[in-house]
């Protein structure tokens, strides 16, 4: 059997501290002693709160307690010799650092002929002590089997570290029961998984010394007496627990990637058990299967927008997955929310110059795709400037505002952080968001907004935080036209958002005051205030006021 000796660099105050320690605890050091060596418990290094172990992770320091230890020559765990400071070795207690795997230590868990134990070999006689070095915590990703499901089936258990199994059962609680139980032991009724097998084991490293294991299992579902609950993973580093059915359970939609995409535009819903999908409707089209993909982890779906999936106005403005365990919704192409398309006459175009271009895209293989007209700001080779090209809209030439979506649609008391100005942007290979290595951007051009309410005052955005090396960089406090993660993507459709709150006239008020305030007209404006010169080529489409719950 092959043996492994260790070196690490030890924190010279850790030890000197936890010397003076053992020192102060035990009488003195039995230099003499020539009884034979035992190990009687394995504990953390605090002397006043020891906790005694039986198992512990990598990286973990230990303290080795028992009886006749002093001049230990060597000491193994999992037959693997690793280093310790002989200064700290006494006759009650050794101090110890387990490896970690980085460095080349290795676990039982991957190599059955290695023993779970801590031997001290003394010039007076060896001590062992059983002890078991874990891996990472387990974790589970996915659930897999056709439903209904019941016994004799063979269900698919994906996940993390699922190594070093001492149990697997499906108890009648559900998740959350289990947490809120003060019991450390899982209660319920209980079913043990007794014929499983482990398919993939796939051990490897992950970043620095971590190593991490792609896992999977199989097993065949027992008998039950419930129909739902939670399937329970006992393994030596910890319990993971995860929801079981063994009925459909009905989808949901947490999020989707845009609420209002046009042609050519990824679009991505996400959600949970988008198991055996029968349907998928955006207002009132139906959208082909093969025109959308269902992610293995089945709570997300992805398609590209097109020119058939967008809904009539006046359907019902939600998106609807309905699988065999029920449907659900979410808001979707609420034509109440739409300040202009620039192919309606929801808006009227202020005509100031220098004017934005107003195209429509020419199929498929043109630089954009659109269903309809958009705004286009082209500009091949703008400098220093402080009046650029814009997109510049009123409600008309009265005294009207925009009509908003009403509070069923966004909440009466929503913030003006979960109220966004959105638009859908293509920006094709602009170049604004170009940063250098000091995180200063490269060219100064951007977008300004402005907002008008119905008192006639504007209310300007301009995101520029600070000049750099004046005028050639500057901050911004985010990127140009970023989404709602902070992302700006290029080449393609995607939904911009600004939170109303960054407008002074919005500032701190509920929906309901903002609707009361109004919106008369918007503007985006390309602006450099820098000397620098860029270019800026991007497309607007589908101006809207939107909700998004933080």
């Amino acid at each position: 059997m092959k043996h492994y000796k260790y070196h690490f660099k030890t924190n010279v105050l850790l030890f000197l501290s936890l010397a003076a320690w053992m020192f102060t605890v035990t009488a003195c050091n039995d230099d003499d002693s020539g009884g034979t060596p035992r190990i009687t418990s394995v504990t953390n290094t605090d002397p006043d709160n020891q906790i005694e172990y039986t198992k512990a992770g990598t990286g973990s320091l230990l303290a080795v307690r028992g009886e006749n230890l002093s001049h230990a020559m060597k000491v193994f765990v999992n037959d693997q010799e690793i280093w310790f400071n002989p200064t700290m070795n006494t006759d009650h207690s050794i101090i110890i650092q387990i490896p970690s795997e980085g460095s080349g230590f290795e676990l039982t868990a991957f190599n059955s002929e290695l023993k779970d134990e801590i031997r001290v070999e003394t010039d007076h006689g060896t001590a062992t002590y059983a002890f078991k070095i874990t891996a990472p915590y387990p974790s589970v990703s996915r659930v897999t089997a056709r439903y209904p499901r019941s016994a004799g089936d063979i269900v698919t258990v994906t996940g993390e570290n699922l190594v070093d199994i001492e149990r697997i059962f499906i108890t009648d609680l559900s998740v959350d029961e289990i947490y809120a139980s003060e019991s450390e032991e899982v209660g319920g009724h209980q079913v043990d998984v007794t014929q499983y097998q482990t398919t993939k084991k796939d051990h490897h490293a992950s970043t620095g010394t971590s190593f991490v294991t792609s896992s999977e299992l199989k097993f065949t579902i027992p008998q039950m007496s419930y129909t739902e609950g939670t399937l329970v993973f006992q393994c030596a580093s910890g319990n993971v627990y995860y929801p079981f059915t063994l009925f459909l359970p009905a989808p949901t939609i947490t999020d989707v990637s845009t609420d209002m995409p046009v042609t050519g535009e990824p679009l991505i819903i996400y959600g949970t058990d988008f198991v055996q999908v029968d349907e998928l409707k955006f207002g009132d089209k139906v959208i082909n299967p093969e025109d959308y993909t269902i992610a293995d982890s089945e709570d997300q779906i992805e398609l590209v927008f097109k020119p058939y999936m967008k809904p009539t106005e006046g359907s019902d403005p939600v998106v609807k997955i309905t699988t065999g365990g029920g449907t659900a919704t979410a808001s979707f192409y609420d034509y109440s929310s739409l300040l202009t398309g620039f192919d309606d006459d929801r808006a009227i175009d202020n005509g100031w110059g220098p004017n934005a271009l107003f195209e429509t895209a020419n199929g498929v293989d043109a630089p954009y795709t659109s269903d309809g007209n958009y705004a286009r700001i082209f500009v091949e080779s703008e400098g220093q400037q402080w009046w650029g090209t814009m997109v510049y809209f009123r409600k008309d030439w009265g005294e009207n505002k925009f009509g908003l979506p009403s509070f069923d649609v966004i909440p009466a008391d929503a913030s003006a952080d979960e109220v966004y100005l959105a638009v859908e942007v293509f920006n094709n290979g602009s170049d604004y968001n170009q940063m250098d290595a000091d995180g200063f951007f490269t060219y100064t051009g951007y977008i300004r907004y402005m907002i008008q309410p119905l008192d006639g005052s504007e209310n300007i955005y301009d995101q520029m935080t600070e000049w750099g090396e004046y005028p050639s960089t500057c901050l911004f406090d985010g990127l140009v036209l970023a989404d709602i993660s902070g992302k700006a993507p290029v080449g393609q459709w995607y939904r911009s958002v600004l939170p109303l709150s960054k407008f002074a006239c919005y500032a701190g008020k509920t929906y309901a005051e903002i609707v009361n305030t109004g919106l008369s007209q918007f503007r985006f404006q390309s602006i450099n205030q820098g000397t620098p010169k860029g270019k800026i080529d991007v497309c607007f489409d589908n101006v809207r006021i939107i909700y998004h719950k933080k």
